[in-house]
């Protein structure tokens, strides 16, 4: 049976996914323009989300503090009326800088315990379950429609899968990196390339058959 209001999913850029359900909005890891890694990434496509359109929005999840997930700039971008209401998510770490940064710009900030699900609002939580040595991923639930944010958490071996398995428990949608996201040779070492894509097309299908 369909939900009477179903989740939506759009796909933002890079790693940035926006959840909507029932006028909640949970934007993770965005990164929207200019480069990153000190000149070293660059984004293939244009992102077609305005800045305006963070006036719709609710929450955003950080999953770690690679320039390429959480990137500062875009958050000095947002206009300073709409911080307000905006609620940073980040996993708990000891030192919460993230936290504390967000929360100097003006925005609400709260931490994640890990592997608890905190409810958002009514029929919209968020389960956030940290990987060594910084990383860490999410759950979202959205009215019955449950989607798991893998973004770069290195996943590849069943004992790193299994302990993600118990925590979430049934997936219906699986968000996970698909590029191997690093230097593979020069120009003509094509052979390096296939190899390392192959590598992660095992990585991908070991993460659905284990997560079901």
């Amino acid at each position: 049976m369909q939900p009477a209001h179903p989740a939506k999913i759009e796909f933002v850029n890079h790693a940035a996914l926006l959840v909507e359900y029932q006028g909640t909005r949970l934007l993770s890891d965005p990164w929207l323009s200019g480069s990153a890694f000190n000149d070293g990434w660059d984004l293939l496509c244009e992102t077609r989300m305005p800045i305006e359109r963070f006036a719709e929005i609710s929450y955003i999840w950080y999953s770690h503090e690679h320039p390429d997930h959480f990137a500062p700039g875009l958050l000095k971008q947002i206009p300073a009326d709409l911080r307000s209401g905006i609620t940073i998510l980040y996993q708990k770490t000891r030192d919460r800088k993230v936290l504390k940064f967000c929360a100097q710009l003006g925005y609400l900030t709260r931490e994640l315990p890990p592997g608890l699900p905190v409810e958002l609002q009514p029929g919209f939580t968020a389960t956030c379950g940290p990987v060594p040595f910084f990383d860490s991923w999410l759950l979202v639930d959205a009215g019955g429609t449950r989607i798991l944010n893998l973004n770069d958490c290195v996943l590849e071996r069943p004992a790193d899968l299994e302990p993600v398995r118990r925590q979430a428990g049934a997936v219906d949608v699986l968000c996970t990196q698909f590029s191997y996201a690093a230097w593979k040779g020069n120009r003509g070492d094509q052979a390096l390339r296939k190899e390392a894509a192959a590598a992660n097309l095992r990585i991908i299908r070991s993460q659905l058959q284990i997560l079901q």
